[in-house]
């Protein structure tokens, strides 16, 4: 181990989870996390694990009822993706509505949360992921090494002698 207290090693792994979820781009947006800390938001491998993983769910998911073709322009209660939900007893007036078929909702959850997107990411986030976990782990043999170089070798233990 590269800590020497076990509940060190505790923490800190917490505080990497939960740097993970609160930069990620769900909880706070990567343009407004500050500067200092804005690196933990490309850096923490969650981001690109989450949009893959929402992308991936949702795309293949059926068309869904409820929604109508429109026109923007000429209707006050179209979305900007061309579509609009008809009324229901928990919304009267469609408000709440995503869209149609899986593009339509992933375009209007990228309104909400920039980390989601309707195009298909998969390969640049997991070569991603995979370069984030190899240089952790070649950090992490790299430091193994060096630690093990501190230490002091290990000695025989001298025979007991029995007395005479």
């Amino acid at each position: 181990s590269l800590v020497a207290s076990p509940i060190s090693g505790m923490l800190q792994c917490l505080a990497i989870w939960v740097c993970s979820l609160l930069f990620n781009g769900l909880t706070i947006q990567g343009a407004d996390i500050p500067w200092p800390i804005r690196p933990f938001h490309y850096v923490l491998p969650l981001k690109w694990t989450l949009s893959t993983a929402v992308y991936q769910v949702t795309i293949h998911g059926p068309d869904y009822s409820g929604t109508i073709a429109c026109d923007a322009g000429r209707d006050a209660l179209c979305s900007s993706g061309g579509f609009r939900c008809v009324g229901t007893p928990d919304d009267p007036l469609g408000v709440v509505c995503f869209g149609h078929n899986s593009t339509q909702i992933m375009a209007s959850l990228h309104h909400y949360f920039p980390t989601f997107s309707e195009n298909d990411t998969m390969r640049r986030d997991l070569a991603l992921i995979l370069l984030i976990g190899g240089i952790c782990k070649a950090l992490f043999a790299v430091l193994l090494c060096r630690r093990c170089r501190l230490g002091a070798q290990p000695h025989m233990p001298e025979p007991k002698r029995e007395p005479v």
